[in-house]
């Protein structure tokens, strides 16, 4: 059971953290200057105002654990869920972007992003739906995509499904 406590706010903004897990070229001072990484942030918001939301708040981290376990995720493994985990207590109404090298999935299929959920516990960290992830192998060459990705599983995070699959 996930509960909400407190009022609800009347604003439909999404407060972003992004934690960066030995992503090349990129880090909490860095990412705040680099222009490139803002303008994926700006079309994040692009993105998301077509459906009523936005961004508001924007923070940055550098990844505190384990950097060499978690940069490369291994996505049919555990490593998603105890990346996840690694959020503690109350993160606060925000959605936790860890920005990570690479997501590698066993059957060799390219994985750009991932989220806990649908939906993921935004306010409730210690567990395996407190987060999502971005590999930030494309973000300077296309940062629109990078956004893309980021506000499709901003969205799963949310609570949204696909509409069709795949299967």
């Amino acid at each position: 059971l996930v509960s909400r406590s407190g009022e609800v706010p009347s604003d439909a903004i999404v407060d972003l953290h992004f934690v960066f897990v030995g992503a090349t070229g990129l880090d909490r001072a860095s990412a705040k200057e680099d222009a490139t990484f803002q303008e994926v942030i700006g079309n994040v918001d692009s993105i998301w105002s077509g459906a009523g939301l936005g961004v508001g708040a924007i923070t940055y981290a550098d990844f505190g654990g384990n950097v060499d376990k978690f940069s490369v995720i291994d996505y049919d493994s555990s490593a998603p869920g105890e990346l996840y985990q690694t959020i503690s207590g109350d993160p606060g109404r925000m959605l936790t972007v860890f920005v990570v090298d690479a997501i590698e999935s066993s059957d060799g299929s390219e994985i750009l992003g991932a989220a806990a959920g649908p939906p993921g516990t935004a306010t409730l960290g210690g567990n395996s739906k407190a987060g999502m992830m971005v590999a930030a192998v494309d973000y300077a060459e296309d940062p629109l995509y990078t956004a893309q990705i980021i506000a499709h599983e901003g969205a799963h995070f949310l609570g949204l499904h696909h509409t069709t699959e795949k299967d």
